[in-house]
């Protein structure tokens, strides 16, 4: 019952009172079966939602941790809930600068969301993103273009919008900047800003490898 009151009052707004409940309803499952309850991984699930939106990160971790030790456990039923705990805790580590074991969680994400969903679901699309940017954020350029370079390949071949792939070319545009390749960065940065002129990112984009080259004029 506590779970149900939990899910209303998550539905209605009140994210404490709803915490409060999952907590209660996860903690009288665990003292009263010897198995985990049908509903524990969907009170997990939320209470990871719920704890996220607090920035709880300890909570955010264990919980995450034990969602993804138990859906592990079946046999493929919830492969999606999974992905998405998988996700959900690269995103964790990444922020606690834990960028290994996010890369670890980041491609299992895609490789079940690769099994389930058409290539150009935008789900993916986010996934793929997210992981081509972290090895931005921790300098390592060639995953980062090869991530890139994959994404925009299954955009381009699935006409994904004009803003999407320009966002892609960016990324890519910023990897070979920092490979000091300003030429192949540029032309990235010129067709990114033929699909996407109303974005003022990919002019300064431009401007910062312009400055790179030693051209201030």
């Amino acid at each position: 019952r506590r779970f149900d009151q939990g899910v209303y009052e998550m539905l209605q707004g009140n994210r404490r009172a709803a915490q409060r409940l999952l907590e209660e309803a996860i903690q009288i499952w665990d003292l009263k079966f010897d198995v985990d309850h049908e509903r524990l991984p969907q009170a997990l699930d939320y209470l990871s939602v719920l704890y996220r939106d607090e920035q709880e990160h300890a909570k955010i971790e264990s919980t995450l941790r034990r969602l993804v030790t138990l859906l592990e456990q079946r046999d493929g039923d919830e492969a999606e809930r999974l992905a998405s705990a998988y996700f959900n805790l690269a995103v964790s580590r990444f922020l606690q600068q834990d960028s290994a074991e996010a890369e670890t969680f980041y491609k299992k994400a895609i490789v079940l969301w690769e099994a389930k969903l058409p290539a150009e679901h935008p789900t993916l699309t986010t996934a793929r993103g997210q992981l081509g940017l972290m090895y931005l954020a921790t300098a390592q350029f060639d995953e980062a273009i090869t991530t890139f370079q994959k994404l925009l390949a299954i955009q381009e071949k699935h006409a994904a919008p004009d803003d999407a792939i320009a966002v892609t070319l960016e990324g890519l545009a910023h990897a070979y900047r920092c490979r000091d390749d300003f030429e192949t960065s540029l032309n990235l940065l010129s067709r990114a800003i033929k699909l996407s002129p109303q974005n003022g990112n990919l002019s300064a984009a431009c401007g910062v490898a312009y400055y790179d080259m030693g051209r201030w004029k």
